[in-house]
């Protein structure tokens, strides 16, 4: 911070005399200071002295007669007055000799030392001057303060959600850092925190889709610079636009900081954040702010980048990151921290992992491995704000699609479509999925989709209005890409034509009987669940039962008891037997995220095409997966419309399924195809049949049983998961206690830990004497199973340290907690 001395050289004395006692502030660094003796020789006298004053945030008058009666001195005095007026610069009068300087311009303005007592006058100058310095202390503490202004901080820590748990929910009760990726050659780095931003740049373009969170990245990271006091300044590409850049900074300045602007113009370390930043003018104003400021951060959407940053040369020296749906470790979080709000400083102890893990089923189900909404935060609490708090009872569609519909609405509703508006705009979006889908495109040309909006408008009357509204290269229904009309996002086609057959039922019949047939391929999986979302014909459920029980029918429903289990009890010694960690819970949840993430990258089980259609088996195999997750969205949307005779009938052909896909691959016939399989391969490889390494082979015989047995565990996870939620215990255990069989108890014993709050005394119970029942048919196998289930789940749950005791003591595994618990 510059002080200037203006002052009457005859006064010199004064002058020195201040600037000592101002030298413990300069040796801080918190004032510089600056008189017209400090010209080198041969300068422009006036120029330095204009210069230097201009530059000042403090002008410091000495005043005295002398200073007064100086055409020089009021010259400056005037200047100083100019400057305070014009740019806000602080003019203190200090009183070094008596005057009538309360006659003069600066009459008005407060003067030191206090109550402007001329220095000469006091009987020790020293506290004459320690009572300037004082003040002009605390002179520069005010100019250098800088705060936010409190009507901006809450502008941008609003968020657009509601809850039932607390009214005003801002930034900081929701943020999590995102999934944040920056490019480096042919190489990621994941960005953990705002820090790592900048370990190796000063300028940054961080790329993503719409509703990816780009906005709220840019809030949270400038009120995360303003709380460590780094200056920063938050602009938009729009506000760029309209007022250019000669005056926006300070205009942006005085809307967001209470405080100096010139003093804050001269801090080391400021940064400027763009939002949406637009190619013109933002270009011209790029290189404005990589001069002005000392990093810079700007945000552009992906469609734009492509378009038009990718090879721009002015671009050259920004590292690019890319803003990527949430993982689910990060997922969690964010269920933790909404179901946090409105409770104390405890409440993300308070709330069970059985609670999350329920609302990561909801989740996980909509989201469907980024495949139908990609899992940014935006979509996550709109699904936890719909789906928890805001449900219509009297709604006609299923919860799950109701979910769908108001994030359609919501993104109609950003497009500027509102009202009446509504119906007609999702008419004519359901009647383009339709074209898309009949015409088997992605995508239409321009002329394609002219030639769809002319047969339509023969039908159907739409505003030209919405049709600008819905095709605008801003908004985010349908993407306008290099004359190229698709949907922005897959659960916008997969519901909207989902919409329209269930609309045209009769119309439609012919291509929902293919849909059904060929449910195996993933498209139709998809348009299939979303069609059932809106429908309430009960048909459609009952021809995807028909065949789903017709998927595999000569196989017969595994039973899991010894005669069928024996094959694979060899196999037990490759499995491990104790899984149990001694990490916390957290840490061993985490790891389940990471690898659901991988999983969620590739996912083996579903078929794009017709390809493969000619293997019947195949397909019986992927109709078979897939119908048990069409029929599972049933099972969780249908419950309370559907009789409960027609929920057990759905849960039994789920269970069958299941189990003649764990029979296909236990039965011996099976085992020994699989076992023939690998002594085909090696001989394909050269080994010789006559001198074949036995020992090798049983080992791989082995290691295949052992890779069979997870099989089956992951088939038994898979066929439990797809049962619905606790609301139909009733009629998994009745449907279970009617087939009797161990393969039956243990996916209803799978199911009773999938949607139990917590294990319980009872549940505890349940568990224990199925452990002793297979202990008593000698069913390892199945008993091996339930133990990898049991550690598994508390591993990644807290359970209290009595019933993992009466649990650990059944499996015979010694008792060690993975965190401190009580006594």
């Amino acid at each position: 911070m510059k002080v200037f001395y203006s002052y009457s050289h005859k006064d010199e004395e004064f002058r020195e005399g201040l600037e000592k006692h101002l030298s413990v502030l300069k040796e801080k660094g918190h004032i510089e200071d600056w008189h017209d003796r400090k010209i080198p020789p041969g300068r422009d006298f006036r120029r330095e002295i204009d210069r230097n004053l201009e530059d000042a945030d403090i002008v410091a008058l000495l005043i005295s007669s002398d200073f007064l009666s100086s055409t020089e001195c009021k010259k400056e005095m005037r200047d100083a007055l100019n400057l305070r007026k014009r740019k806000g610069v602080t003019v203190v009068p200090i009183v070094v000799r008596p005057c009538d300087w309360q006659s003069s311009d600066i009459g008005r303005l407060q003067a030191l030392p206090k109550d402007g007592r001329p220095v000469s006058e006091w009987s020790d100058r020293d506290a004459a001057f320690l009572n300037v310095v004082k003040g002009i202390t605390v002179i520069a503490k005010e100019i250098a303060k800088l705060e936010i202004r409190s009507d901006f901080r809450i502008k941008i820590s609003e968020v657009e959600f509601v809850s039932e748990d607390k009214e005003d929910i801002q930034l900081q009760d929701i943020f999590i850092f995102p999934h944040l990726v920056r490019r480096d050659n042919d190489s990621e780095i994941l960005i953990r925190n705002f820090s790592n931003i900048w370990d190796s740049t000063k300028h940054c373009l961080l790329r993503g889709d719409d509703r990816s969170g780009k906005t709220i990245v840019c809030r949270k990271m400038f009120l995360e610079r303003i709380e460590s006091n780094e200056p920063t300044l938050l602009l938009s590409g729009d506000e760029i636009r309209k007022y250019g850049h000669r005056d926006i900074i300070q205009r942006k300045f005085r809307e967001e900081f209470d405080g100096n602007y010139d003093a804050w113009k001269k801090k080391d370390g400021k940064m400027v954040i763009i939002d949406d930043f637009h190619i013109e003018p933002g270009s011209e104003f790029l290189d404005f702010a990589k001069n002005f400021f000392d990093y810079v951060f700007v945000t552009v959407s992906d469609d734009q980048y492509a378009a038009y940053y990718r090879s721009q040369s002015f671009l050259s020296d920004f590292h690019i990151l890319d803003l990527r749906p949430l993982k689910h470790a990060q997922q969690e979080e964010l269920i933790r921290k909404w179901k946090g709000l409105g409770c104390n400083g405890d409440s993300q102890e308070a709330i069970t992992d059985s609670t999350v893990d329920r609302l990561e089923n909801t989740i996980n189900a909509i989201v469907f491995r980024n495949k139908i909404v990609p899992r940014f935060p935006f979509y996550v609490l709109s699904i936890l704000q719909t789906y928890e708090a805001f449900m219509p009872h009297d709604l006609q569609l299923t919860a799950y699609g109701h979910c769908y519909r108001v994030l359609i609405v919501a993104q109609l509703m950003r497009a500027g479509i509102a009202g009446e508006d509504l119906d007609s705009a999702i008419n004519c979006l359901s009647s383009f999925a339709f074209d898309l889908y009949q015409n088997r495109k992605d995508f239409y040309g321009h002329q394609e989709f002219s030639n769809f909006l002319e047969n339509y408008r023969r039908e159907f009357i739409i505003k030209n209005d919405i049709m600008n509204r819905l095709t605008s290269s801003h908004k985010p229904i349908i993407r306008v890409d290099n004359g190229a009309y698709s949907f922005r996002y897959p659960f916008a086609y997969y519901y909207l034509l989902g919409y329209y057959f269930a609309k045209n039922m009769n119309k439609c019949k012919g291509c929902i009987e293919s849909l059904t047939e060929k449910s195996y391929i993933r498209d139709n999986t998809y348009i299939l669940i979303f069609t059932i979302h809106h429908s309430h014909d009960d048909d459609l459920i009952d021809d995807i039962l028909l065949h789903t029980m017709g998927a595999l029918d000569n196989t017969d429903v595994a039973k899991l008891d010894r005669a069928e289990t024996k094959s694979l009890e060899a196999a037990l010694r490759e499995v491990p037997e104790r899984i149990l960690t001694e990490i916390s819970v957290k840490e061993a949840r985490e790891e389940t995220k990471n690898l659901r993430d991988h999983f969620d990258e590739y996912d083996g089980i579903e078929q794009e095409d017709d390809r493969s259609t000619d293997e019947v088996e195949i397909n019986d195999i992927y109709r078979a997966l897939k119908n048990m997750e069409i029929l599972g969205q049933i099972l969780t949307n249908k419950y309370g419309s559907l009789s409960k005779g027609k929920l057990k009938e759905i849960v039994t052909t789920v269970n069958d399924a299941g189990l003649r896909l764990v029979r296909l691959i236990t039965s011996e016939e099976s085992l020994l195809e699989f076992e023939d399989f690998i002594v085909k391969k090696m001989e394909d490889i050269g080994a010789d049949p006559d001198n074949m390494d036995y020992g090798k082979l049983e080992k791989l015989r082995k290691e295949l049983r052992a890779l069979i047995l997870i099989l089956v565990y992951v088939l038994v996870r898979k066929t439990s998961a797809s049962l619905g939620g606790s609301e139909l215990s009733e009629i998994v255990r009745e449907v279970t206690n009617e087939r009797g069989t161990a393969a039956y108890k243990l996916i209803d014993l799978f199911f009773s830990l999938n949607s139990a709050q917590e294990v319980g005394q009872e549940l505890a119970k349940r568990i224990v004497e199925f452990l002793q029942n297979c202990s008593k048919d000698r069913n390892e196998v199945v008993r091996r199973i339930i133990s990898l289930e049991v550690q598994g789940y508390c591993n990644t749950h807290h359970v209290d340290y009595r019933i993992k005791q009466r649990l650990f003591g059944e499996l015979k595994l010694q008792y060690r907690p993975n965190v401190i618990e009580p006594e």
